[in-house]
């Protein structure tokens, strides 16, 4: 199973708009493995933040960006959750990450 399949998979199914501005900041990770989910969304939050944050807007496409990575991250450690041993490491590092980017701001 690919991560595309796998986001097919959640339930429950996102808005359609939502779904489909998730996948444009995937791209092609969408064909990478379903166990790189947690990996490949939380790189593209990180990517998708930054854009946001050096846009400097704060308009209404900014918050449907902002909701979109919320819904990244989301998806990231809803995978981390398939492995709770790494639950714990997985959501610290990318809040840290998430985090460093506030400086942007």
């Amino acid at each position: 199973m690919n991560l595309g399949e796998w986001l097919d998979a959640r339930s429950p199914a996102p808005p359609p708009a939502l779904a489909e501005r998730v996948r444009q900041a995937l791209g092609t990770d969408l064909q990478r493995p379903a166990s790189d989910a947690g990996a490949a969304c939380l790189d593209a939050a990180e990517r998708l933040l930054v854009r946001v944050l050096d846009a400097g807007r704060g308009d209404r496409d900014t918050a449907y960006d902002l909701l979109c990575v919320d819904a990244l991250v989301t998806y990231a450690y809803e995978s981390s959750g398939d492995a709770p041993a790494s639950l714990e490491i997985d959501v610290t590092q990318g809040m840290r990450r998430l985090g460093a980017l506030a400086d942007r701001a």
